[in-house]
């Protein structure tokens, strides 16, 4: 699955002065070399490389093993971020008590915290939530004569007498800020760098699972199965290892919502080439499902999440 991951996005910036990058999608880094240092204590050399992936779909989040689970709960993502630093080829790290400061856009009308995320030796994803909430911008709709570029303000203003042409324009623009700042966070302190998510645990009143067999295979050693939810945005993600029988999955999908419009997605690489199986279906409404794998091409693999 590696070589179908999202492609990241790098940044090649000074080691000498402060920097601010921005992403594709409005996701903005303010970098601070003072503040950052090679993971063995040693200074960082003349540049820094900063490698950003930005996650906001479930065929994202499906691509780079990003579940939405977390300790077992199912979550909501508002978008998932991988944020590293480099210098030189060596890993770099914040300095103790440095924190690195990030604007991260709003794709979500819902209520979201910051949470962290780290991979498993299987590449399973599981998400700590740090009971950050994400907050925006106060929406400015109004200008004050005497301080236009006191922003944004804390209660509703009004203007006794009609404004000029020029403080008319100096309105508009306002407001136009205003509501593209709407669109971003209020800037998150990261403490160290990684997978970060901003997420919403979903609340699960009737829940049920979902068990899985594969048609015997003897080539068969390993799976990664897939749970994309349709009506929201979240991924599940199982494995299923059985070489020698040093590991195996409990072979389900536990704690799953009733009622959602769901895909299972299995996929293996059996002697080099790609085998899926698929399947659409309401949860709650079949409690098993009998994985029959077809063999694709890399073509028709890259289209399968589209």
């Amino acid at each position: 699955m590696k070589k179908f991951e999202v492609k990241s996005q790098i940044f090649i910036i000074s080691s000498k002065k402060q920097t601010k990058v921005k992403s594709k999608l409005g996701t903005t880094i303010y970098v601070n070399p003072e503040e950052l240092e090679n993971i063995d204590g040693t200074n960082i050399g003349e540049n820094i490389e900063i490698e950003l992936k930005e996650l906001t779909n479930q065929k994202e989040l499906l691509k780079s093993n990003a579940q939405t689970i977390s300790n077992g709960k199912l979550l909501v993502s508002g978008g998932a971020y991988f944020i590293n630093m480099k210098s030189n080829g060596k890993q770099l790290k914040l300095k103790n008590n440095k924190f690195l400061k990030v604007d991260f856009p709003k794709l979500t009308e819902n209520e979201m915290f910051l949470f962290y995320g780290k991979k498993d030796s299987l590449g399973i994803m599981n998400w700590e939530n740090t009971k950050t909430k994400f907050t925006t911008p106060k929406l400015v709709t109004e200008i004050v004569k005497d301080s236009l570029t006191e922003y944004p303000v804390e209660e509703d203003v009004s203007e006794t007498k009609p404004l000029t042409k020029e403080e008319r324009k100096i309105n508009r623009v306002i407001i136009k800020n205003s509501k593209l700042n709407d669109r971003i966070y209020n800037s998150v302190q990261l403490k160290n760098f990684g997978w970060i998510n901003c997420d919403k645990f979903y609340q699960i009143d009737n829940k049920t699972k979902i068990e899985y067999e594969f048609i015997e295979n003897k080539n068969l050693i390993c799976s990664n199965l897939y749970l994309v939810f349709r009506d929201i945005n979240s991924v599940v993600h199982n494995v299923y290892y059985d070489e020698n029988k040093k590991y195996k999955d409990e072979q389900e999908f536990d704690n799953i919502p009733i009622g959602l419009n769901v895909e299972l997605i299995a996929v293996s690489v059996i002697n080099n080439k790609i085998f899926v199986y698929k399947s659409k279906f309401i949860t709650g409404e079949k409690s098993k499902e009998t994985i029959d794998f077809k063999e694709i091409s890399e073509k028709e693999f890259e289209k399968l999440f589209e």
